[in-house]
């Protein structure tokens, strides 16, 4: 049977139809949901910040009105408003509003009837007139004709005018008259606008807001130099906007965001540069984060973002600030000496820091031999607050490696221990800590509970030292430590024979005593050599036969950006991964690298648990027994440490004033000067918005009583005075920074001499802030290279710290830097001949006629200054420094400013205002700044009478001064 073929226009194509527009309509719904929902989260987030920001800023005008209407104003406010609509009732009247709209006619009706065709007029006439005379000088032939023609024209220009004038005149009477019907509206919408000013900006900013609406665009920054697309800021759409919208992500604000902001502005930086990830993904938060498999730079969150600093910024001093977890984590990284081991971009295995190990080359003669073994064996055993590791030494081990240093000790002690000590040790014991004391040990050491942590704890020191070379080493601490910063005393044979008595006393017990065959078994000390080899002791430590051998651990230059594959985790990889939620280590590079730095300096041999290894073999890295938050800062800090290049742009050049700062500070805390010295005052932020600087005179009652070292306008104080205010107005109380020896000293002055705490306060170190107006730079390089006395009723004197000129000329440029004093300071006019004699011509007699003035009762400036060799009367605590070499120690302009408000100089100080105007004319005729001139210029034309030359000082001195002499 034959079948008939359908015709093409009898098929029926509505199957294939239907299944098409399914599809169609499938593939819109998922477009749809795809670039609403998956492909494109930003716009929800965008979305999410415009409802949030609308929420926020109504809640401010909310809060603003609340706390408003607790106010004493709020009465006033609602007076005024109540007038307000009084007012504005007045003005919507019927008669108001017609006697207005009848103002505005007429207004209207003069300037169109009357006042435009007058101006018309005047400028088609002020046009002709320019025409005529263009003529007069083209036709001299119409001369007079011309002329004629100008007169009338200025006539009626003249006449326009007035009429002109008359009408603006009628105009503005009608404006003025328009304005008074609203002027008590416009009065006391004005008058409440003081009111509501805040609230009207949160207003304004919601307006703002809601006429833009939710933006829904990608925000990028793109970084040509580096090839790199940022789009972090279209989640993050907060991110530089007001703190306080939502503290939660991706909506809230940048931490300190005008700190970090202002100086990375979000257009020029983007995010990418400091917390990485992938930049362009935003299709998803985790591809955004970079935080998915193989990803080399994931994101960097919180404290972790600090690493990235070092891209840039190179010193610490840029970082402080910004950075102070990375910043510890570099000085801890330099303390703790790990790049004598490893090899590490920015430090040289010669570098001397602070806690580098002392020289092992004299330990025989030093140290006592069951010390040592038990020191080797487990360091914090014997202090618990070293920085020494521990290598978990055997007993056996640490008797091998102490017999090697023993016989390899260039110098040994024939008796060990407190052998040489005198018998009768008591009185000596006693003077020795006293001095101890006197001597601001306490500074840089601790005795026990008391003292600082900056040099070692001395709790149990009479356990580690031999008497013989305790007396040697402090009298001469370079001799047995060439890289010491522990300073010379300069104390004498007796005083250093006290103090070493004294600290024979520290100990908990007293050593057994090992015997020779330890010591001098060659065997042992063959093995003690090798472990030294192995362990790399000799990168602390000078050791003999140890010269010139290299790092025994590997670089770690690149170590935060090393290839996790070369990370071994031995057998714990699977657990330590588990923890932080991870399957597989390249799921998150990052996080891997950061679990494994971890876990290496919390137990830096734990990746040898479970596994078979030769000795040879394991891990040798010691415990340093670390704290969470040091861990953490040396994780920060290694991290930073990447192979990547910055384009110049984003490179900081530290200003030479910022390389003189940091450079300086360095070596202040290189030689702990802030130990004794304070560097700073006290700083209180106050709840008005005040912030004074200045010193603490006192509180009580919950009141403060505070002198101000520098002015503070907001409170109309000027400097030197004292302001008094409740504990409950501060807002913020900073510390100065430095003295920190001060309290110790005051409180063994006070227990041990009697002295009280007010009078003990004569006796600390000198303040030294505002030192570079001061001193003169070379009076103090030469005062830094060899201290003198100038305070010689002081028990703590400034000892010798024997730095090299490079050092101290970088503390003397610090402190001028530092309080923008002139560097190189090279001139003082007082001591010119030529102005000496100007000004003996202006005031005959004036040398004499000043120190006359300086002599005076009323002065008397030697009844407390020391002069050469010359002591004042009274208590040495009422004695101030020595006046003889205040002509090349001290800045002739701070002497000015001494003399005229010493208060405003150094807030708390004894001396006392002497002049002030109208003083002293009997003496010296001028004014008081003329007068303190004279004076100052007396003190730069001092002479020393110390070598028995008189002239100067000895026309200084009388019968009624006190002779006591220097001993």
């Amino acid at each position: 049977m034959k079948f008939k073929q359908k015709l093409e226009e009898e098929k029926s194509f509505s199957e294939i139809f239907l299944l098409v527009s399914i599809v169609l309509i499938g593939v819109l719904i998922w477009v749809v949901v795809d670039e609403t929902w998956l492909m494109r989260p930003w716009k929800g987030y965008q979305k999410r910040f415009y409802k949030l920001e609308q929420q926020y800023l109504s809640g401010k005008i909310s809060d603003e009105e609340t706390a408003f209407s607790k106010t004493e104003h709020y009465k006033k406010y609602k007076e005024l408003e109540t007038k307000l609509k009084a007012a504005e009732a007045r003005l919507n009247s019927d008669a108001e509003q017609e006697r207005l709209e009848q103002l505005m006619d007429d207004k209207e009706r003069l300037v169109k009837k009357e006042l435009k065709p007058v101006t018309a007029e005047l400028i088609a006439n002020r046009n002709k007139k320019l025409e005529v005379e263009f003529h007069f000088g083209h036709h001299p032939e119409k001369k007079d004709e011309i002329l004629h023609e100008i007169k009338e024209l200025e006539h009626d220009i003249k006449r326009l005018e007035g009429e002109q004038a008359a009408l603006v005149k009628k105009k503005d009477s009608f404006t003025q008259r328009i304005s008074m019907v609203s002027a008590d509206v416009d009065r006391y919408t004005s008058e409440i606008k003081q009111y509501t000013t805040i609230k009207d900006q949160f207003k304004s900013r919601l307006d703002a807001v809601k006429r833009k609406g939710p933006t829904l665009q990608v925000y990028q920054t793109f970084i040509t130099e580096t090839n790199m697309a940022d789009r972090c800021m279209s989640c993050h759409a907060g991110i530089d906007k007001t703190p306080g919208i939502s503290d939660q992500n991706p909506y809230k604000a940048h931490p300190n965001r005008e700190y970090y902001l202002g100086n990375h502005p979000t257009n020029i930086f983007g995010c990418v540069v400091c917390h990485e990830g992938q930049g362009r993904a935003i299709s998803s938060v985790k591809e955004g984060h970079g935080e998915l498999m193989y990803w080399l730079t994931p994101l960097l969150k919180g404290v972790n973002s600090h690493s990235s600093c070092t891209k840039c910024h190179g010193m610490e001093s840029e970082l402080e600030e910004g950075a102070p977890i990375l910043v510890k984590g570099r000085k801890l990284f330099k303390e703790l000496g790990c790049y004598r081991c490893h090899e590490t971009k920015g430090f040289q295995k010669t570098e001397i820091t602070e806690r580098t190990g002392p020289d092992l080359t004299n330990i025989a003669y030093s140290t006592q031999p069951e010390w040592l073994i038990n020191w080797i064996q487990y360091p914090k055993h014997v202090r618990p607050d070293t920085r020494m590791p521990n290598f978990d030494f055997t007993r056996e081990e640490a008797e091998s490696i102490a017999s090697y240093l023993w016989q390899v000790s260039d110098e040994k002690s024939a008796s060990l221990g407190n052998a040489g000590l005198s018998a009768d040790v008591a009185d000596l014991v006693d003077k020795g800590k006293d001095l101890f004391s006197n001597k601001g040990c306490y500074v840089c050491h601790r005795d026990g509970d008391s003292g600082s942590e900056f040099a070692p704890n001395l709790f149990n020191i009479g356990e580690k030292l031999n008497y013989d070379y305790a007396v040697k080493w402090l009298q001469d601490p370079k001799k047995y430590q060439p890289k010491t910063v522990m300073p010379d005393f300069r104390l004498s044979e007796e005083e250093a024979v006290s103090m070493a008595s004294y600290l024979m006393t520290l100990k908990e017990k007293d050593n057994a005593p090992i015997g020779d065959d330890i010591l001098q078994d060659s065997k042992k000390a063959d093995e003690g050599e090798a472990l030294i080899k192995r362990y790399g002791c000799f990168s602390c430590h000078k050791i003999k036969g140890m010269e010139g051998v290299g790092r025994i651990g590997v670089e770690l230059s690149k170590i935060g950006s090393k290839d996790i594959g070369f990370l071994d985790f031995g057998l714990l990889e699977h657990d330590l991964l588990h923890e932080v939620g991870l399957k597989h280590g390249h799921d998150n590079v990052g996080l891997t690298r950061r679990v494994w730095l971890e876990t290496k300096l919390h137990d830096p041999r734990i990746f040898d648990q479970g596994r078979y290894k030769l000795p040879k073999d394991k891990l040798r890295m010691p415990n340093f027994d670390l704290k969470e938050d040091e861990i953490e800062a040396l994780v920060v800090f290694l991290q930073s440490l990447v192979e990547q290049e910055i384009p110049s742009k984003f490179l900081p050049e530290p200003t030479e004033k910022q390389n003189d700062l940091f450079n300086g500070y360095k070596v202040v805390e290189k030689f702990n000067c802030i130990g004794c010295h304070q560097f700073s005052l006290d700083s209180i932020e106050l709840n008005n918005g005040a912030v004074v600087e200045g010193v603490v005179k006192k509180e009580k009652k919950g009141k403060v009583y505070f002198q101000l070292w520098k002015d503070a306008p907001l409170l109309k104080k000027t400097a030197g005075k004292t302001i008094r205010f409740k504990k409950d107005e501060i807002v913020n109380h900073t510390k100065g920074v430095g003295g920190y020896v001060a309290p110790l000293l005051v409180k063994n002055l006070k227990e041990t001499h009697g002295i009280s705490e007010k009078e003990a306060a004569n006796y600390l170190p000198p303040k030294l802030y505002g030192q570079g107006k001061k001193t003169q730079p070379n009076w103090l390089f030469s005062f830094l290279k060899s201290p003198v006395i100038l305070r010689p009723w002081y028990k703590a004197v400034m000892p010798t710290f024997n730095m090299t000129d490079d050092e101290i000329t970088k503390i003397v440029k610090y402190f001028s830097v530092r309080d923008e004093a002139e560097y190189p300071f090279q001139y003082v006019q007082s001591k010119d001949k030529n102005y000496l004699a100007k000004m003996e011509k202006t005031s005959p007699g004036y040398m004499e006629k000043a120190k006359t003035l300086f002599n005076s009762p009323t002065v008397n400036c030697i009844s407390c200054h020391i002069r050469g060799d010359v002591m004042p009367e009274g208590k040495p605590s009422d004695w101030a420094p020595d006046l003889s070499i205040a002509k090349n120690r001290l800045r002739p302009a701070w002497i000015v400013k001494w003399l005229t408000d010493p208060q405003s100089v150094q807030p708390g100080t004894k001396m006392p205002t002497f002049f002030s105007d109208g003083m002293y004319q009997d003496i010296l005729p001028g004014s008081t700044q003329f007068q303190i001139q004279s004076v100052m210029d007396f003190l730069m034309n001092f002479e020393n009478s110390s070598n028995g030359n008189k002239e100067g000082l000895a026309l200084l001195d009388d019968e009624t001064n006190g002779q006591a002499q220097i001993n």
